[in-house]
């Protein structure tokens, strides 16, 4: 973010995971926004797709170019909101079945908050919102986290969520074994509540 509070990003490209990385772009507003929490998906066509936080109002999923490093112009806007907590950032994108699933975060700064989950039939929805895909998490904070990533292991019938743990309390004491069976508890609770 720079200091008039415009977001910009910067696309780097590399060969290995590991890199090195050669930037291609920097400064990048897409489609003329400022850009949050973003997720990226590639269909098996080859085709992927953007998703992300237009600041503080709604979530954006944009397609992008064939060579991945900038958005074609089209794109469709779902859950639009006045202002946080509301507005839904950190979209993590997956597909089961044949079916789409977001799951998002409020904006609630650096406090976890409920995620919500939606699916639809199409990369760009609409969206149908069933909510609180945690059941049985008393805190109402998403088990103390805030959902990025899922996405399913190739070859198999496995899907790995990835979460931020920022305002997880007494992190600094919880034992790995602790925090691995937390977040082992949330995936299963999202794919028995979303995943038929």
């Amino acid at each position: 973010m720079h200091k008039d509070g415009v977001q910009t990003e910067t696309v780097m490209t590399a060969d290995n995971i590991l890199g090195p990385y050669e930037m291609v772009k920097e400064g990048i507003r897409p489609l003329g926004m400022s850009a949050g929490d973003f997720d990226l998906a590639v269909a098996p066509d080859g085709k992927a797709y953007y998703y992300f936080e237009r600041v503080h109002s709604e979530t954006i999923c944009a397609d992008l170019t064939d060579d991945y490093t900038d958005v074609t112009g089209y794109y469709s806007t779902h859950f639009p909101h006045l202002c946080p907590p509301d507005v839904r950032e950190a979209t993590a994108h997956f597909c089961r079945k044949g079916k789409h699933y977001l799951i998002t975060s409020g904006t609630t700064d650096y406090f976890p908050n409920p995620s919500e989950a939606a699916v639809a039939d199409t990369w760009h929805g609409p969206f149908t919102v069933f909510g609180n895909p945690h059941g049985g998490d008393a805190s109402n904070t998403s088990f103390h986290s805030q959902i990025s990533c899922v996405f399913k292991v190739e070859g198999k019938k496995t899907f790995i969520l990835r979460a931020q743990t920022s305002g997880f309390p007494n992190c600094s004491t919880l034992s790995m074994r602790c925090m691995a069976g937390c977040f082992a508890n949330i995936l299963t609770r999202i794919i028995i509540q979303i995943m038929p």
